[in-house]
């Protein structure tokens, strides 16, 4: 059984990450669009803003692919760095900490 203050930490964990999940996501999407927008305006000097809104889905989906690579390897550092592993729930922390080239055996993964 999982210790009530693991439990809670884990809680924590997970509200504190989805929170900066969203800052970094809606970070990239206007870092993405002012690179867009400088690009379409300043090099290519449109006028029109029809270049900017077929832009907008991509920066979208950029954003988002962007921040599912860098998330993992943010909170993989913060639970290394802060050593969150045994304060969190083992499951949680393997998940992030997981690595498929050199598996580590007493990962809860396996048992």
């Amino acid at each position: 059984m999982i210790d009530k203050k693991i439990r809670n930490n884990t809680i924590l964990f997970a509200i504190i990450t989805g929170f900066c999940n969203i800052i970094l996501t809606l970070a990239i999407m206007f870092v993405l669009f002012i690179i867009a927008a400088l690009m379409i305006y300043k090099v290519f000097h449109s006028g029109s803003s029809m270049p900017i809104q077929i832009a907008m889905p991509v920066i979208l989906i950029g954003g988002l692919i962007l921040d599912f690579f860098l998330s993992i390897r943010i909170i993989r550092l913060v639970i290394i760095k802060f050593n969150l592993k045994d304060k969190i729930n083992p499951k949680v922390a393997a998940q992030y900490l997981y690595d498929k080239k050199h598996p580590n055996p007493d990962d809860p993964r396996y048992r």
